[in-house]
């Protein structure tokens, strides 16, 4: 039996609904829908026999893995799951960046691997570390289900890995609040499903909120 990571973005947050670029402050928390998306995530999960839940130790993802964790689960943080730092862009909206920083935004949006938040990370050092989480996740888990909370730009590197794809491609993979997405970790990962959100009917974010 291969190990299964079920990977996630968190629920909505309060800032996610401003659309607020956050990074890794830590003042938001999950909005009214985003308590109902942790929820519906939790429900689409409850046939499988969880082997351990991971989430980022930020609010927001926390509060998610908690409640897809349940009352009897426990829920292990991880750094490396962390979201990106964006410097200088944290806590703006997206067009106060797009206003501030016009180059830098327009390559964020074509370019992103040659991109640096000003005072934050690249995304290249948040690949490095989305995928040594998934080389640690091996060495612990032979086999089983691992759920992992993440972050957009986290998820969307993981699974632009599993694909093979290029950083600079990741802005194709969607990332809905809560989408879940299923990889069997074989040598040649089995890509079951990628930000599948039938769980989510009638609770999606709208997609204002998906701020890149």
């Amino acid at each position: 039996m291969a190990l299964t990571f079920l990977l996630a973005r968190h629920a909505e947050s309060d800032w996610n609904g401003r659309g607020m670029y956050q990074g890794r402050l830590d003042d938001s928390q999950l909005s009214p829908l985003g308590m109902r998306q942790a929820e519906a995530l939790r429900d689409r999960l409850a046939n499988r026999e969880l082997t351990a839940v991971y989430s980022s130790p930020l609010r927001r993802a926390l509060q998610t893995a908690r409640i897809v964790a349940g009352v009897d689960g426990s829920v292990i943080t991880r750094r490396e799951l962390l979201d990106m730092d964006h410097g200088a862009w944290s806590g703006r909206s997206r067009e106060e960046v797009a206003e501030t920083w016009p180059e830098l935004h327009r390559q964020w949006q074509t370019e992103p691997a040659a991109v640096r938040m000003p005072g934050g990370e690249s995304l290249l050092e948040v690949r490095a570390r989305a995928l040594s989480f998934l080389a640690y996740a091996r060495q612990e888990h032979a086999d089983g289900q691992v759920v992992v909370i993440t972050h957009g730009e986290v998820l969307q590197l993981m699974l632009a890995h599993f694909l093979q794809m290029k950083p600079d491609g990741m802005w194709s993979i969607e990332r809905d609040n809560c989408g879940l997405s299923v990889i069997e970790d074989h040598e040649v990962p089995l890509i079951m499903a990628i930000n599948d959100t039938c769980h989510l009917e009638g609770l999606r974010s709208s997609v204002h909120v998906q701020v890149r």
